[in-house]
This record gives C-alpha cells, structure tokens and sequence, in this order.
C-alpha cells in the first residue's frame, strides 16, 4: 500500500508515466487482500483531476492574498471560510439600497473576481451546515442579477 501513496503523490504531480506501476500495485495489493471487488481507474482518475482542479483553484486564490505570504493550505483552513463569511453575512445583513455596491466593492477589494464569488469560493470551503446559506446558487435570483450587473459595470 506504501508504494501505491508514492506514486500516487507522483500521479497528481502530473507523472503520469507511473500510472502502470500504480494499478500493478493496486491489483497486487487487492489480491493480496483476497478481496473480490473491482478497482475503478476511472473514478481514480477523475478524483485525482476534480483535487488538482481543487488545488489550482485553492492556490489561485491564495495567490490575490500574497501580500500576506500564505501558502494555500493555511488559506483553505483558516481564511476561505472566513471570507465568505464575512463577505455574504455584510450582504444579507445589510438593507440598505446600496448593499449589492457594497458587496462587490468588499469582493474586489479583496481582489476577487465574479468568478470567484460564483463558483469558486463555496466549491473550495470546508463545508458544514452552518456554510451552506452562503452558497451562491442558494441566493435569490434578483440578488444574483444585481451583482452580476454591479460587476460588469465596474470591469
């Protein structure tokens, strides 16, 4: 199993020059374990792109935050939740007519994108139930419509 963790780590450092090594060592481990179930390349496969797509993304965002000298893994775990907290809890709490404004200005203040906002954020959080009012998708659509102008009138 230990050689199947080393070359997998290669795997997702894009060495893709291991993978026959990596399903040997799969075969000869399940049969080595009498097991009698299939092992699924595919959905190896796909899990390793989905957590590198992941990583890019974590490390892009990061990245908007480098005056703070953060490696990914400390973003992820201890800012990412925080910020989307921060930034959706100003935009449901506040009533004011203004507050989409505010809401993309506290967005590109923190150099994020639409993007970012839209997809990126909710997809990379550690989630839980007390996150999941903030998903984009889950916010109303007028609200959604008004932040997509507010941003195509700033770029």
């Amino acid at each position: 199993m230990s050689d199947v963790d080393i070359f997998q780590s290669d795997v997702e450092n894009t060495n893709w020059e291991l993978m026959p090594y990596i399903a040997v060592n799969c075969i000869k481990v399940t049969s080595s374990c009498h097991s009698k179930s299939q092992i699924k390349f595919p959905s190896f496969l796909g899990k390793t792109s989905t957590k590198n797509k992941k990583k890019r993304m974590i490390q892009d965002l990061s990245n908007k935050f480098s005056e703070y000298k953060l490696s990914y893994i400390t973003f992820k775990l201890d800012y990412l939740n925080n910020i989307l907290l921060m930034l959706f809890e100003r935009l449901f709490n506040d009533k004011t007519k203004g507050r989409i404004t505010k809401f993309v200005v506290n967005c590109l203040n923190l150099n994020l994108l639409k993007e970012d906002i839209q997809e990126n954020l909710f997809n990379l959080i550690i989630v839980c139930e007390k996150y999941e009012k903030y998903n984009y998708k889950l916010i109303d659509t007028k609200t959604k419509n008004e932040i997509t102008k507010q941003f195509a009138k700033i770029e």
